[in-house]
């Protein structure tokens, strides 16, 4: 599961893992030895004054049989007495998200699409946003600042949670927990603009200038869109997917939510999960205001 080709292969992989209890402990096994085989002293392969390293995160696709298996990437330097600096690569294809643990303890979750490049040694902790949208879980760490790279957006954080979000002509960063520090090089902002944000708040900053957008309750449920079911009534995942979103899915008869649901849905698009619900159960939709109907 380091790259996985397809959705389908994905899909494999996951029914895998619900066949037999086994499999996702053999899983979470050999994720465990691959884990800690990448902290081996690099020493070891040869002392070398700087290196590149890309590295790949794994994919943690077990959620459909009722485990987490975490991913993780440790970056360090070159080794005891070897000075250097280890960089890193990341990307995520999809077609879920991906997630990465750094060196310091800080996690990324990567949406499909994205690509980042990481740069860890002992005075610096900076990530370069190349593409999509990544979460950000920084840990404290008193001696580096966390700092975020997105085009011409510069973020930094001691400790928070944000989103780094990039699109074709805007970056936008929208805070969860705790506080950040954006320095913005957008038009009209001027080269010394610093804006702090808090908790609940967003910046947009294009070529247009910075702007505030309004608050996103649905910005804090993102990177845990993609939720895990085993043998679920089909009314206990319409109950998850309509929580805050439009349209609602609605069934015709109570008897169609007793029907067993197992995989990994994302939860994001309920029009586009109601189509997929419908085609894997034999159902069939209507569309209604605001609403979509299963019925048989």
């Amino acid at each position: 599961m380091l790259e996985p080709s397809s959705e389908a292969e994905v899909d494999a992989f996951e029914a895998w893992l619900a066949t037999d209890p086994e499999h996702p402990r053999a899983y979470a096994a050999v994720e465990a030895r691959s884990e800690r085989s990448t902290r081996l002293p690099r020493r070891l392969l040869g002392a070398v004054p700087a290196r590149r390293f890309t590295l790949r995160p794994v994919l943690g696709a077990a959620l459909a049989a009722g485990i987490a298996v975490g991913a993780m990437l440790w970056l360090s330097g070159a080794g005891p007495g070897v000075p250097g600096v280890a960089e890193a690569a990341l990307s995520n294809p999809g077609p879920g998200i991906r997630s990465v643990r750094l060196e310091d303890g800080s996690t990324l979750k990567l949406d499909t699409g994205t690509t980042l490049s990481v740069l860890l040694n002992s005075d610096t902790r900076r990530i370069r946003v190349r593409s999509g949208r990544t979460r950000f879980a920084v840990a404290r760490d008193p001696g580096r600042v966390f700092t975020v790279i997105a085009r011409d957006t510069t973020v930094r954080a001691k400790a928070a949670v944000f989103d780094v979000t990039t699109t074709e002509t805007a970056v936008r960063v929208q805070v969860v927990e705790g506080d950040v520090i954006v320095t913005p090089r957008a038009s009209g902002a001027g080269p010394d603009a610093v804006v702090p944000l808090e908790s609940g708040q967003a910046l947009d900053v294009s070529g247009r200038g910075v702007q505030r957008p309004a608050p996103d309750p649905e910005a804090v449920r993102w990177p845990d869109s993609r939720v895990g079911f085993t043998d679920a009534p089909l009314a206990t995942v319409l109950a998850a997917a309509n929580r805050g979103q439009e349209p609602a899915i609605l069934l015709d008869d109570p008897a169609i939510g007793r029907l067993k649901v197992s995989g990994v849905l994302d939860m994001r698009d309920p029009a586009s999960l109601a189509r997929k619900l419908a085609t894997a159960l034999d159902l069939r939709i209507e569309h209604r205001a605001g609403a979509v109907l299963l019925t048989r």
